[in-house]
């Protein structure tokens, strides 16, 4: 159940959500509410294979969600700051380790999560489910990463938030990390080097190159990630 829920919370908190959504959220406690649906919706369902009564904590997990969203709308409304580069990170941060936190808490109080050894419950469930592991880890590796590595980037080089709608390289960043975490997977560690080269190949034929500063903190970020995600997913698949 640990691992169907945090899947849950990369599809319906990143897969699940496209630029149109994440605008409307951004402006409007219906689009919060929508967002919050969908998030309800992939927690159930991901549900459903370990625990067809466990509903209502679905319900309680999109609840959250839809809470923790409405209360950073109204921030942003009646409390609007300068949305510096860093200010922004920290906030994308701060965002999703309450969203995490609610999903535990959920899990600890419907019994799935153990209060004495969290970390190793998680780990353990991870392991038992290493397919729908594998899933997560290429599927974070496909927007999540791509925000994540936006939000670095931006933050630690132009100190400017990232515009995701102009942003580009979702597509050609996730085939990079695909490549990366792959050849990991397959024990290919000397063919690593190579994938790099693609992603400077389209950057020199884009017709308005970004600054080089940003660009290789972007790569760096993208291909640490990749890197981190493969090795844990490889370890996952290993131990027995």
């Amino acid at each position: 159940m640990i691992t169907a829920m945090l899947l849950a919370h990369v599809l319906g908190d990143y897969i699940l959500q496209p630029d149109s959504l994440a605008r409307w959220k951004a402006q409007a406690q219906r689009g919060v509410l929508v967002h919050g649906l969908v998030v309800l919706l992939a927690t159930w369902l991901l549900s459903l294979p370990f625990d067809r009564q466990w509903w209502p904590w679905a319900v309680g997990i999109g609840l959250l969600h839809t809470g923790v969203d409405s209360g950073k709308l109204w921030l942003a409304q009646h409390r609007p700051g300068p949305q510096t580069g860093l200010v922004a990170l920290r906030h994308f941060a701060a965002d999703q380790a309450v969203h995490l936190s609610a999903i535990l808490l959920v899990l600890f109080a419907s019994g799935y999560l153990p209060l004495h050894n969290p970390a190793g419950a998680i780990l353990s469930d991870l392991h038992q489910t290493r397919w729908l592991s594998l899933l997560m880890g290429y599927l974070f590796l496909f927007k999540p990463a791509w925000i994540i590595t936006g939000f670095v980037a931006h933050g630690i080089t132009t100190n400017t938030a990232p515009n995701f709608s102009q942003r580009g390289g979702l597509y050609t960043g996730f085939l990079e990390r695909l490549g990366i975490i792959t050849c990991i997977l397959l024990g290919q560690f000397l063919l690593l080097p190579i994938i790099p080269l693609a992603r400077i190949g389209v950057e020199r034929h884009r017709q308005t190159p970004r600054p080089g500063h940003l660009y290789t903190a972007e790569l760096a970020a993208s291909f640490l990630l990749a890197i981190t995600t493969g090795l844990g997913l490889r370890w996952l698949m290993l131990i027995t």
